[in-house]
């Protein structure tokens, strides 16, 4: 963690292994300092973790899980966090409580549902996989109503469809929708229902990452020599 005015405060979560490629994986930060994210340890196993202001941690893993996963734009002001987990069965999302409650996530008829992003009314961004292997996004509201998010210009075969990444409190949402030939786009998508499309220019696949309040997106894509560049969509 870097402060203001430059300092570093590195920390390591209880329990997390030592040796390369185990460790403590930092993900987000609320205003209050509060930092969540998650560790291997020496199991090569995955657990989550929150680290308070004070450096105080509480580790955490999904109900049955084998493996859970916090992601990046997984936590909200309050101190909900979302990801997914992997256990004996296949993968599930989940959504734990500040206080706590974990609930785990499973979208009707899918065979694995991964929530991505969440933001300050506890909607949460995702995606699942149906029985024929294409992806299809969706919102899910803090009580549980689920809204499909299919891009119309996505594929329908196997690994193509729609994956939502991230939601803003305006419920405008953002992701990647592969189309018929297997090309890679990012979307947004307002609260109405409306899809654009993101590419920018000279693009071969783009990778929208999140949104914020405002609905700027930023993200990366690869030109036609396989090169990575950043970009911003602003609306």
């Amino acid at each position: 963690m870097r402060a203001t005015d430059g300092s570093f405060t590195t920390y390591d979560a209880p329990g997390a292994g030592p040796q390369a490629g185990e460790g403590t994986f930092g993900e987000n930060i609320n205003n209050a300092g509060t930092i969540s994210g998650d560790y291997e340890d020496f199991r090569y196993e995955y657990h989550g973790f929150v680290r308070s202001a004070d450096g105080t941690f509480t580790t955490f893993d999904a109900p049955g899980a084998v493996d859970t996963y916090v992601l990046f734009t997984g936590m909200t002001e309050e101190g909900a966090i979302t990801g997914f987990l992997y256990d004996q069965y296949g993968t599930h999302g989940y959504l734990r409580s500040p206080q706590g409650a974990i609930t785990r996530i499973d979208i009707y008829e899918s065979i694995a549902t991964l929530c991505e992003g969440i933001t300050t009314n506890e909607t949460i961004a995702g995606f699942d996989q149906d029985r024929d292997y294409v992806y299809h996004g969706f919102l899910r509201g803090r009580y549980g109503v689920v809204i499909s998010l299919d891009d119309p210009l996505a594929g329908s075969g196997a690994y193509q469809g729609t994956v939502g990444y991230d939601v803003n409190p305006g419920e405008t949402s953002t992701g990647i929708y592969t189309d018929p030939i297997n090309v890679v786009h990012g979307f947004v998508r307002t609260r109405q229902g409306v899809f654009t499309t993101i590419d920018p220019s000279g693009s071969t696949g783009t990778f929208p990452q999140a949104i914020n309040a405002a609905g700027a997106i930023p993200g990366f894509y690869y030109d036609a020599n396989n090169s990575a560049h950043g970009f911003v969509w602003t609306p």
